[in-house]
């Protein structure tokens, strides 16, 4: 699920895990193979107007 993109609080209670436990235990998987996407989506975020970053900018 992290792999696909999935956000890992939800992975986590699919799983049902607490984050904490989610993390102890499955943070090999998160190696930064996403990090471009990860920094995609947040560089969008910032830049959509009328988003709370976006009010905040202007």
């Amino acid at each position: 699920m992290l792999m696909a993109g999935m956000r890992s609080a939800f992975t986590a209670g699919q799983m049902g895990h607490s984050v904490e436990v989610f993390y102890s235990t499955y943070a090999r998987w998160l190696d930064g193979a996403n990090d471009d996407f990860e920094m995609a989506l947040l560089e969008r975020f910032l830049a959509t107007p009328g988003s709370p970053a976006g009010v905040l900018k202007n």
